[in-house]
């Protein structure tokens, strides 16, 4: 999609430092299996990004030291986690809190690089790097591209779109953010098809798919939200109101900024996250993985015995 997760290495030590806690490198014992490692493997991972990091501070160029590593090492990444289960917006959030820590003491002055290295995200767990400004975790660019073709055409659209809404003052212009909910719905609906266009049936069968992967409380929101925002769609792409529903003079002045935005916009992320979480899990087939990790140690073996 043109723009690429490659996140800076305190955001892999902090994860496979993460993914070593007894509890999760439990969970992923068959994951590992799959590619001939097993729970002493990701201690080991912590360690080499971690030596990559102390190697990376000795740079002089600040660019050097953030910079984010090839994409490969997300594709890695997100494999492995893609079987996870649980509170996957929990565990993101303390994931990017202790990886900007780092970070953070990288910079003499305590700031922090704007770009994507730093922001990683993970959505239904699937990893991915937020870009732009839009805000702390959207729009999400992910490791893996979503299987389906349009699907993938009409999220990387997205992205760019909010990338671009978040160098604009607020509020925008009507049809400027409409247009998000438009693509949202339409993302939806071509994740979860329907023998006959019902854009309600889809968001149900799209949220039973991710109700375990994110607080209850944030899912209640979710599924309380998408009758109004059903409704603002169809007043968007028919203009009058249908059966008492509200029509576009409703509804098109009321959607001028993030908050109006912002459910669509998670659940939407929440929808291509799992469409590609779906295809990550096969529980019968490491995707290359093996190749892709034994790679990875090979090209992070160099700094073996390295001390800061």
């Amino acid at each position: 999609m043109g723009l690429t997760c490659a996140l800076a290495a305190p955001v892999y030590v902090e994860l496979y430092a993460m993914l070593a806690e007894p509890e999760r490198a439990e969970e992923l014992a068959p994951r590992l299996g799959l590619i001939d490692r097993d729970a002493s493997w990701l201690a080991e991972m912590a360690d080499a990004y971690r030596r990559l990091w102390q190697y990376r501070l000795t740079l002089d160029n600040a660019e050097d030291v953030y910079e984010g590593l090839p994409s490969h090492h997300a594709d890695l990444a997100t494999w492995l986690i893609s079987v996870l289960r649980g509170d996957a917006a929990e565990f993101s959030r303390v994931l990017r809190r202790r990886a900007r820590e780092e970070l953070r003491k990288a910079s003499a002055d305590g700031s922090l690089p704007d770009g994507p290295e730093g922001q990683p995200a993970i959505v239904a767990w699937t990893l991915g790097a937020v870009h732009g400004r839009y805000d702390r975790e959207l729009p999400v660019v992910f490791a893996e591209d979503p299987p389906d073709l349009n699907v993938r055409m009409a999220y990387e659209g997205l992205v760019h779109h909010l990338i671009d809404l978040s160098e604009r003052d607020e509020p925008w212009p009507e049809v400027v953010t409409t247009s998000v909910l438009w693509r949202c719905a339409g993302i939806a609906e071509g994740l979860a098809p329907q023998t006959n266009p019902n854009l309600a049936s889809s968001l149900n069968q799209l949220m039973a798919l991710i109700s375990t992967y994110m607080p209850e409380s944030m899912w209640r929101e979710l599924a309380g939200s998408w009758e109004d925002f059903r409704k603002t769609r169809n007043a968007l792409t028919h203009l009058t109101g249908r059966d008492g529903d509200p029509c576009f003079t409703d509804v098109g002045a009321n959607n001028s900024g993030r908050d109006h935005l912002r459910i669509a916009l998670v659940g939407a992320t929440h929808f291509v996250a799992n469409s590609i979480r779906t295809v990550l899990a096969d529980p019968d087939s490491d995707l290359g993985r093996a190749g892709l990790a034994s790679a990875i140690e090979d090209e992070l073996s160099w700094l073996e015995g390295f001390v800061a």
